[in-house]
């Protein structure tokens, strides 16, 4: 089911627009956001349309002609919009794709369509900015809980095809682990056992028992005092788990499980207003953060009440504007990473150091990014 929320454009002096592209594992959506000279972004249309793209990936392997043109005129529908708003419709400021798109067979054959199609080159999101995205995410729900800030809170992001989690201590980050466990990716590996309600659930737990076994090995030797559910259809049922509140106690999100189990994909769509694609990871998605949460012995949630499409597109524009607290936290992590395996951090620190000078005294030669410059240290951090 389409969404659309658009506002009236302001009057007055001429605007920075802006303007974000994403193709997520279930839908394809747009923001349209104006920069405000302090370099916050101030939303003015944000649309949204479902695509089954990580049902074709990890039940045939690859995306489909059908699931491909469908994309096409998704896309094609919002840069006639864009035109109207009187913006160029191929020069859309962000235009990226789910991760899980490399996984695809044919994921060239995909973007190549998009781009003759529509004009437009689309990039996939690598690991490390959609660790920057979480970040940017988690930093915002951080200044507003200032107890999570000041303790060990864990985020967890279950994604279509993968788990990532940051540990933050005191508000900055110390660790980030990733897992192969995400929702469309269990929901097609268990769609096979044709089991409905509790035992469904029970298949779901034993499918993701090995990675949930890791999660508890990787963060045993810290105490967790938060822990923060981020993704799209945890969020798309937060009103339900949350009640008004600010924190979801770990019973609660079992008996909505429980009850959410028993109902078909059209019982989903109706009740929680869904489309499609988010209703059929629903349930793996429940089940997954469940187990995390009672693996972890945590007794209460945090989920953020937000929109997770429009949150996402948000920071998607932010993010390459961020590279810089960012770079920090992940420096700190890296250091960290190599003090636990006991390298030498002088030496690292030397190669480090020697490798900015070159990057910074070459940049006309290699043009390459500041967030290149950020791999290449954390790379000469841990090089041994």
């Amino acid at each position: 089911m389409p969404r659309s929320r658009k506002s009236r454009l302001p009057l007055g002096a001429p605007l920075t627009l802006l303007s974000a592209l994403h193709i997520g594992g279930s839908s394809v959506s747009m923001m349209v956001a104006e920069r405000n000279p302090d370099g916050s972004l101030v939303p003015l249309d944000f649309l949204e349309q479902p695509a089954p793209i990580a049902r074709d990936i990890f039940r045939l392997g690859s995306v489909s002609a059908a699931t491909t043109e469908r994309v096409v005129a998704i896309i094609k529908g919002y840069q006639k919009s864009l035109a109207e708003l009187g913006l160029d419709p191929h020069n859309i400021t962000r235009a990226a794709a789910t991760n899980i798109l490399s996984e695809a067979s044919n994921h060239e054959t995909v973007m190549n369509r998009i781009r003759v199609a529509c004009g437009l080159r689309v990039a996939i999101i690598d690991d490390g900015e959609m660790t920057r995205l979480i970040y940017l995410k988690t930093r915002r729900r951080l200044n507003d809980l200032p107890a999570l800030r000041q303790n060990t809170t864990l985020v967890v992001h279950v994604g279509p095809g993968n788990t990532r989690a940051l540990l933050f201590q005191n508000g900055l980050i110390t660790r980030y682990t990733s897992y192969r466990m995400g929702t469309h990716r269990t929901r097609e590996a268990v769609e096979g056992s044709h089991a409905e309600g509790s035992a469904m659930l029970r298949v779901i737990r034993e499918h993701v028992s090995g990675n949930l076994a890791q999660i508890r090995f990787d963060f045993s030797d810290v105490s967790i005092h938060g822990l923060i559910l981020i993704g799209e259809e945890i969020q798309s049922v937060a009103s339900h788990l949350l009640q008004n509140q600010a924190i979801c106690p770990v019973k609660v999100l079992r008996q909505f499980t429980n009850e959410t189990s028993v109902l078909s994909d059209v019982e989903l769509v109706k009740r929680y207003q869904l489309d499609y694609q988010t209703a059929e990871a629903l349930i793996p998605a429940l089940e997954i953060n469940l187990a995390i949460a009672e693996s972890l012995k945590l007794s209460a949630i945090h989920i953020p009440a937000t929109e997770y499409e429009q949150g996402l597109l948000h920071d998607l524009l932010l993010s390459r504007d961020s590279i810089g607290n960012f770079a920090e936290e992940v420096i700190r992590s890296a250091r960290i990473l190599a003090e636990r395996y006991q390298s030498d951090p002088s030496h690292g620190e030397h190669v480090a150091e020697l490798c900015r000078r070159f990057f910074d005294e070459l940049i006309a030669l290699h043009q390459l990014t500041p967030h290149d410059a950020l791999l290449l240290q954390v790379a000469a951090i841990l090089h041994e």
